[in-house]
């Protein structure tokens, strides 16, 4: 398939939300709890508006013991020719990258992982053209991104100039990392704009639900 600027998406992977939802990160609970029901219907019509888009989407069943599973993009970093399991930040979600390599593997013949002490969460990470720029937060650190950088220029050829806060060990030159801020980043990949809230590649693009149902800090970073 062909990665470059005209690539397009045929794949997704969704995770069903649970009853548990209600009980998800957030930094603002004078907004009240998500209601089961409704996030169920959003996120059927989310599958169907992703397949009436021509897309192939995988549903993964929910996790009752982990309320925000059904962000599936935190815990998977996918490009062109490589999956990336993530190690997230929340100890609350730690335990959500279990079984995440077998499902990846279905789609990706290289599939790596981010290791303790390193922490890094998907949402940190967009991917411009054939740049990957990455946030540094309180669920991304320093060592998650040496990893992943590592990961990177071991696995994908990045030519890419630029100037960055923070390089790789291996100074590759397509790897930058800086402070997340409050206007943090768009997510791109293969030269193709991805909607909001979503980690991709153009085989297999991971997808949270509607961003009505997010209830982190929407300061935190921001998406178009």
């Amino acid at each position: 398939m062909d990665h470059g600027e005209g690539a397009m998406f045929t794949k997704a992977i969704a995770r069903r939300p649970g009853r548990s939802v209600a009980e998800g990160i957030t930094a603002h609970p004078e907004l009240g709890k998500p209601d089961y029901e409704t996030a169920l219907r959003q996120h059927d019509a989310y599958v169907a508006a992703l397949e009436r888009c021509g897309l192939s989407v995988e549903v993964l069943p929910a996790l009752e013991e982990f309320p925000d599973s059904c962000f599936v993009e935190d815990v998977a970093v996918c490009a062109p020719g490589l999956a990336v399991v993530t190690a997230p930040g929340a100890r609350s979600r730690a335990g959500e990258t279990e079984g995440v390599a077998e499902v990846l593997s279905r789609h990706y013949a290289r599939v790596e992982r981010i290791e303790a002490p390193g922490t890094l969460e998907g949402g940190d990470v967009m991917m411009v053209g054939k740049i990957f720029y990455v946030g540094l937060s309180a669920r991304t650190n320093r060592a998650g991104f040496s990893r992943f950088a590592a990961q990177i220029s071991r696995n994908i050829s990045q030519p890419a100039p630029g100037r960055s806060a923070l390089r790789s060990p291996q100074h590759h030159s397509g790897l930058y990392a800086s402070p997340a801020s409050a206007n943090s980043f768009a997510k791109r990949s293969g030269g193709t704009s991805v909607p909001h809230g979503t980690t991709t590649c153009p085989n297999t693009a991971t997808r949270r639900q509607p961003s009505s149902r997010r209830r982190r800090n929407p300061s935190r970073r921001r998406r178009t």
